[in-house]
């Protein structure tokens, strides 16, 4: 009885300490994080990335870099996913967040004209 407690004991403890305790604050479930360091490897911030792109391959990621810097976006053709990438990425779905937002806010008060209109 002895050993199965102190082999629970030892499994959970090293279990414990083997997990990564590196992740950024308040992480969202279901959410990819990628962390952008300087060159002594030390953590500057953390960047929300689309989870499709990690299970892409170099050559992929590449491709999608070069299409990237053919729309004009000033990165590096690396197949690596770093942090110009992840803040060009960033800034083209905002703009596009931004976009259906104002396209939604047109149909809107177009549907409220025309019921303004069927009722007159």
């Amino acid at each position: 009885m002895r050993l199965v407690v102190v082999s629970l004991f030892l499994f959970f403890t090293v279990g414990a300490l083997c997990q990564s305790t590196s992740l950024p604050s308040n992480p969202k479930p279901g959410m990819c994080y990628v962390r952008c360091m300087d060159e002594n490897n030390k953590v500057l911030f953390w960047n929300e990335i689309d989870c499709k792109l990690l299970m892409q391959s170099e050559e992929e990621i590449k491709d999608f870099q070069r299409r990237l810097k053919n729309k004009g976006a000033d990165i590096d053709v690396t197949g690596k996913i770093d942090a110009k990438t992840i803040a060009v990425i960033n800034s083209t779905s905002k703009v596009s967040k931004k976009k259906k937002k104002k396209k939604k806010k047109k149909r809107k008060a177009k549907r409220k004209r025309r019921s303004k209109n069927d009722t007159t």
